[in-house]
């Protein structure tokens, strides 16, 4: 093995704190092969300390070396003369400033459990951060994953690491910088160590540190070559005859010792060993978004405002006058996407998105596009306008007529979304099937139902073939649901009982028509699952019919077409709650 792996030249060239992920604290052996002392033998190992400081004390933080913060200093909190200082305290002792670790070891000494390492409650709670076994998360951010502690094979913890942009928010908030000190080495043993180009006791100086380099000629014992053992034994000679309930004066004549040396024989072999010693200082930024609430500033984002492709910026939307922004609709779905995204409707072509807990209300234009006042979309926060502007586009088309008279004539319309109604219309269905037949229509929930309804909105579908998918979820959502079991109690028995295949919608249209109901909506309930084949499967045939059957307009511009899928479904819906609203008496399912 030659010195290249030793010199550590490929782990010199970057610095801790210029990664993504800041590491807080390690110690992680990397790779061990081998045992100790023998030949072939080799280890890798990582270490970090790291801790907070006052801004003010970065140049004298800046000296300090992986062992002053790597110390066997309990991390707990501790009473000293009389003086009690909290978990994770570095007091001005030894030339050090003041200051705090930002990761907390935590050891049950005596007890089989493992230790655990905490981050400090001040970065998790300004952060918004939840714990989830190993991992930190932000809900309110999509639930990204921001800080995440790994374990080795035993489980023990061996590195604690935090998202960079998520750690400077916080120190900008306090005013303060993080120390990172590291250490790294790279040991074997190794039979003959001529491949080695440099001396023991070798140091070059690198970025923030140093390297060191050593070697020395071990026995397989793994010590000093040519060194030897001194042994001194203390015995006494009394205790053959003790007796019972023997007592020894460690004093008296009876305490003899004898010492010798030991040598080692075998090798020489020989261990050598290459370190990298850093102290990096990751300072606080300008702006603390998360935790101090500044404002991102809004630089270089600016929205099509004119038919004529004129732009505006977002500093000045939120100046008068009032001006209307446009979008194609497939920036819903960028928040809909989102864990912390929402949709939520007012009237037929009006509604509120939500995503990261703020809301903004919006309109759907008849063109299909989306508009929003354009002091709305200024007010978010940067990283949010920014996912609006790459869905803007130049006005086109009047805006959307509900919006505008919910906004500035302050007349909302007394119209209704089809979205907000799809739990209710299955639980009217329901509700009146169990007083038709005494029992239910609809299935216990299973947990998916939430999913499936959230997916059944006219945004999820501009396209056609993003329409056979709705249509997909609305058979999920209603037909899938129903209980085929127990309709075939109900429903009369078909010529050949022993080969009954009908699914649920063939079942009702039976028990309609047994009961000279009026099946018409079975019909378009049908035409929704043809429909839905089409997500699935290459079309076997002409779709026509089916979409006619549903009422909908080859020219009519999505989203409207989908809002118009959701519709007659409702509708059919609503037919059959009407028609087994007339029947005259219960007849339960036994």
């Amino acid at each position: 093995m030659n010195s290249s792996w030793f010199d550590l030249t490929d782990a010199a060239r970057h610095g801790v704190a210029a990664r993504v992920w800041i590491v807080l604290r390690q110690l992680e052996p990397v790779e061990e092969v081998g045992d100790f002392a023998e030949p072939g033998w080799l280890l890798e190992f990582q270490g970090v300390a790291s801790a907070m400081f006052p801004a003010s004390a970065a140049r004298k933080a800046a000296r300090l070396v992986y062992n002053d913060l790597n110390s066997g200093w309990p991390h707990r909190p501790w009473v000293q003369a009389g003086r009690f200082t909290s978990a994770g305290v570095i007091l001005p002792e030894r030339d050090l400033p003041t200051g705090r670790y930002l990761v907390l070891q935590q050891r049950f000494d005596g007890s089989p459990v493992s230790e655990n390492w905490h981050l400090d409650q001040d970065l998790v709670l300004g952060l918004g951060l939840v714990r989830t076994s190993d991992e930190w998360i932000a809900p309110a951010e999509d639930s990204n994953v921001v800080a995440r502690l790994i374990r080795d094979g035993r489980g023990r913890p061996v590195r604690l690491e935090i998202l960079a942009e998520f750690l400077r928010d916080f120190l900008t908030a306090r005013n303060s910088g993080l120390v990172i000190t590291s250490y790294m080495s790279r040991s074997a043993v190794l039979d003959d160590a001529s491949g080695i180009s440099w001396q023991s006791g070798a140091r070059r100086d690198v970025s923030n540190g140093h390297w060191e380099g050593f070697t020395r000629a071990v026995h397989p014992s793994g010590l000093p070559y040519g060194e030897k053992i001194s042994v001194t034994r203390v015995f006494r000679t009394d205790t053959n005859d003790a007796g019972d309930a023997p007592t020894f004066n460690m004093f008296d004549d009876h305490v003899s010792s004898e010492h010798y040396e030991r040598g080692h024989s075998g090798g020489p072999f020989f261990h050598v060993e290459g370190s990298l010693h850093r102290t990096e200082w990751f300072g606080p930024g300008k702006i603390s978004v998360r935790v101090r609430g500044d404002r991102e500033p809004l630089i270089g984002i600016a929205y099509r405002t004119s038919p004529d492709g004129a732009s505006t910026s977002a500093e000045d939307l939120l100046k008068p006058p009032v001006r209307y922004l446009y979008f194609r609709p497939e920036v819903m779905r960028e928040f809909l996407g989102r864990p912390s995204g929402s949709l939520s409707w007012f009237t037929r072509q009006t509604g509120q998105v939500e995503y990261r807990g703020q809301a903004v209300p919006f309109g759907v234009a008849e063109n299909g596009l989306v508009n929003v006042v354009g002091s709305d979309i200024a007010e978010l926060p940067a990283s949010t306008q920014r996912i609006w502007l790459a869905h803007n586009v130049t006005p086109d088309g009047p805006v959307s007529a509900e919006l505008l008279s919910a906004q500035m004539s302050t007349k909302p319309a007394a119209t209704l979304a089809p979205e907000a109604l799809l739990r209710d219309v299955l639980e009217k269905l329901d509700e009146t099937w169990y007083r038709a037949f005494g029992t239910h229509l609809v299935k216990a929930p299973t947990g998916a139902e939430e999913s499936i309804e959230r997916a059944c909105n006219r945004f999820q579908a501009l396209n056609d073939h993003e329409l056979s998918r709705l249509a997909k979820d609305l058979s999920r959502f209603f037909i899938e649901r129903f209980d085929e079991a127990c309709l075939k109690k109900i429903a009369p028995l078909p010529a050949n009982a022993r080969q009954d295949e009908r699914r649920s919608l063939g079942l009702i249209e039976d028990i309609l028509k047994s009961r000279n109901l009026n099946a018409n909506s079975v019909s378009i309930l049908r035409a929704l699952n043809e429909l839905r084949q089409d997500d699935s499967h290459i079309p076997a045939s002409d779709r026509t019919r089916a979409v006619r059957q549903l009422g909908l307009n080859a020219g009519e511009p999505y989203p409207h077409r989908s809002a118009r899928l959701i519709t007659a479904t409702l509708i059919a819906l609503d037919q059959l709650t009407t028609e087994l609203a007339s029947l005259p008496a219960p007849a339960p399912c036994e």
